[in-house]
């Protein structure tokens, strides 16, 4: 009697076949198969990555301002959480364009990292706030660099 079933047992086969073919591995000797090159290795252990940004923990009821810059910069959004516990619409965004950063249309939680790509910016002076459209509890951070 098959395992899970014919079809399944036929289709879990035919991906363990393909994804063999596509690595060019016989995955039956995974992991022996895959000690990185010693090359490899020595470039992963020179990879010298440093912090960036500064984090800014937030907690809110209505709608408030999160982070506003030092006069004459601007905010760069690297990365953020936050979570909201009421069925109502959040967003996350500069205060005076309104463009969002991330928003929950209902309660539950939103988190990105936009390290390595080109992050969201404010415009000079303006702020980062959390919106809410109606009551609930907000709490979260972000990670924010000054340009």
């Amino acid at each position: 009697m098959p395992r899970y079933g014919h079809i399944a047992d036929v289709f879990l086969t035919n991906i363990y076949n393909r994804l063999a073919e596509t690595l060019n591995r016989n995955i039956a000797n995974w992991p022996s198969d895959y000690p990185l090159p010693s090359a490899q290795v020595s470039s992963l252990q020179n990879v010298n990555v440093q912090p960036q940004g500064s984090i800014q923990h937030f907690s809110a009821s209505s709608t408030s301002d999160v982070k506003t810059p030092s006069s004459g910069k601007a905010l760069q959004i690297l990365a953020f959480f936050y979570y909201c516990d009421a069925d109502i619409t959040t967003e996350l965004r500069f205060k005076s364009s309104g463009n969002v950063i991330a928003g929950l249309p209902f309660k539950g939680a939103v988190a990105m990292n936009l390290v390595g790509v080109k992050p969201p910016q404010g415009s000079t002076n303006e702020a980062v706030e959390i919106y809410l459209s109606g009551s609930g509890n907000v709490k979260g951070w972000i990670c924010y660099k000054e340009v």
